[in-house]
Protein backbone atom coordinates (compact mmCIF):
# COMPACT_ATOMS: atom_id res chain seq x y z
CA UNK A 1 0.00 0.00 0.00
CA UNK A 2 2.86 2.21 0.78
CA UNK A 3 3.68 2.30 -2.78
CA UNK A 4 0.29 3.65 -4.13
CA UNK A 5 1.20 7.29 -5.80
CA UNK A 6 -1.54 8.34 -3.82
CA UNK A 7 -0.42 6.82 -0.22
CA UNK A 8 1.08 10.73 1.25
CA UNK A 9 -1.53 12.82 -0.73
CA UNK A 10 -4.14 13.49 1.92
CA UNK A 11 -0.70 13.87 4.43
CA UNK A 12 0.67 16.18 2.19
CA UNK A 13 -2.88 18.51 1.36
CA UNK A 14 -3.17 18.22 5.45
CA UNK A 15 0.07 19.96 5.89
CA UNK A 16 0.23 22.64 3.23
CA UNK A 17 -3.39 23.93 4.58
CA UNK A 18 -1.29 23.74 8.15
CA UNK A 19 1.09 26.16 6.35
CA UNK A 20 -0.74 28.45 4.96
CA UNK A 21 -2.85 28.27 8.01
CA UNK A 22 0.46 29.57 10.34
CA UNK A 23 1.68 31.87 7.71
CA UNK A 24 -1.57 33.92 7.28
CA UNK A 25 -1.67 33.56 11.10
CA UNK A 26 1.83 35.26 11.63
CA UNK A 27 1.71 37.63 8.70
CA UNK A 28 -2.58 38.58 8.03
CA UNK A 29 -1.38 41.65 5.62
CA UNK A 30 0.33 39.46 3.72
CA UNK A 31 3.44 42.20 3.53
CA UNK A 32 6.33 39.20 4.93
CA UNK A 33 4.76 37.37 2.36
CA UNK A 34 5.10 39.39 -0.32
CA UNK A 35 8.73 39.69 0.35
CA UNK A 36 9.03 36.44 -0.72
CA UNK A 37 7.60 35.90 -3.36
CA UNK A 38 9.49 35.91 -6.33
CA UNK A 39 7.23 36.94 -8.93
CA UNK A 40 6.60 40.32 -6.77
CA UNK A 41 8.36 43.37 -7.54
CA UNK A 42 8.73 44.04 -4.00
CA UNK A 43 10.72 40.94 -3.67
CA UNK A 44 13.98 40.69 -1.59
CA UNK A 45 16.57 39.59 -4.05
CA UNK A 46 20.03 38.18 -2.95
CA UNK A 47 22.54 41.20 -2.58
CA UNK A 48 19.90 43.39 -1.37
CA UNK A 49 20.81 45.69 1.64
CA UNK A 50 17.91 44.91 4.22
CA UNK A 51 17.29 45.73 7.53
CA UNK A 52 15.27 43.45 10.08
CA UNK A 53 13.57 44.73 13.23
CA UNK A 54 13.35 42.45 15.89
CA UNK A 55 12.52 42.26 19.44
CA UNK A 56 14.49 40.84 22.54
CA UNK A 57 11.25 38.55 23.61
CA UNK A 58 7.97 39.43 23.92
CA UNK A 59 8.10 40.71 27.81
CA UNK A 60 10.49 42.77 26.71
CA UNK A 61 9.80 44.35 23.95
CA UNK A 62 13.41 46.04 23.22
CA UNK A 63 13.56 47.06 19.37
CA UNK A 64 16.63 45.77 17.75
CA UNK A 65 17.69 46.43 14.06
CA UNK A 66 20.22 44.19 12.26
CA UNK A 67 21.05 45.90 8.71
CA UNK A 68 23.61 44.19 5.85
CA UNK A 69 23.37 41.87 2.69
CA UNK A 70 21.19 39.15 1.91
CA UNK A 71 23.07 36.25 1.05
CA UNK A 72 20.65 33.66 1.45
CA UNK A 73 17.04 33.18 1.09
CA UNK A 74 15.38 29.65 2.13
CA UNK A 75 11.73 29.51 0.66
CA UNK A 76 10.29 26.36 2.85
CA UNK A 77 6.67 27.81 3.82
CA UNK A 78 6.24 29.24 7.34
CA UNK A 79 9.73 28.34 8.22
CA UNK A 80 11.07 30.66 5.33
CA UNK A 81 14.35 32.35 6.46
CA UNK A 82 16.78 35.15 5.49
CA UNK A 83 20.47 34.85 5.81
CA UNK A 84 22.07 38.85 6.22
CA UNK A 85 25.87 39.33 6.32
CA UNK A 86 27.44 42.55 7.58
CA UNK A 87 31.13 43.66 8.55
CA UNK A 88 31.58 45.41 12.14
CA UNK A 89 35.16 46.46 12.98
CA UNK A 90 36.38 43.83 10.89
CA UNK A 91 34.62 40.80 11.58
CA UNK A 92 31.92 39.35 9.36
CA UNK A 93 28.48 38.66 10.81
CA UNK A 94 26.41 36.35 9.32
CA UNK A 95 23.12 36.36 10.40
CA UNK A 96 19.79 33.59 9.61
CA UNK A 97 16.17 35.21 10.46
CA UNK A 98 12.81 33.03 10.03
CA UNK A 99 10.54 35.43 8.11
CA UNK A 100 7.41 34.06 10.56
CA UNK A 101 8.74 34.85 13.20
CA UNK A 102 6.51 36.62 15.67
CA UNK A 103 9.95 38.45 17.25
CA UNK A 104 10.48 39.71 13.92
CA UNK A 105 8.70 42.97 13.52
CA UNK A 106 9.57 44.66 9.95
CA UNK A 107 11.75 43.87 6.83
CA UNK A 108 12.57 46.59 4.65
CA UNK A 109 14.82 46.83 1.83
CA UNK A 110 16.75 49.69 2.10
CA UNK A 111 19.25 49.54 -1.34
CA UNK A 112 18.75 46.76 -4.81
CA UNK A 113 21.31 45.26 -5.18
CA UNK A 114 21.85 47.07 -8.64
CA UNK A 115 22.16 50.55 -6.93
CA UNK A 116 24.55 48.99 -4.70
CA UNK A 117 27.15 47.79 -7.52
CA UNK A 118 26.48 50.91 -9.61
CA UNK A 119 27.70 53.49 -6.40
CA UNK A 120 30.83 50.38 -5.71
CA UNK A 121 31.40 51.13 -9.37
CA UNK A 122 31.41 54.88 -9.53
CA UNK A 123 33.29 54.28 -5.89
CA UNK A 124 36.15 52.22 -7.62
CA UNK A 125 36.05 54.74 -10.85
CA UNK A 126 37.22 57.47 -8.56
CA UNK A 127 40.03 56.31 -6.77
CA UNK A 128 41.10 55.05 -10.31
CA UNK A 129 41.40 58.43 -11.20
CA UNK A 130 43.48 59.90 -8.48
Amino acid sequence: MRNHPNFDKPRMQLLAALDLEHRQRADPEGLKSRLLDTSSPDAIRIGDQITIETIKSRSYPKSLNFTGICKKITQNGYTSAIGIETVIMGTTINMKFKVYSPLVRNISILKRKEILQAEHEAESSKENLK
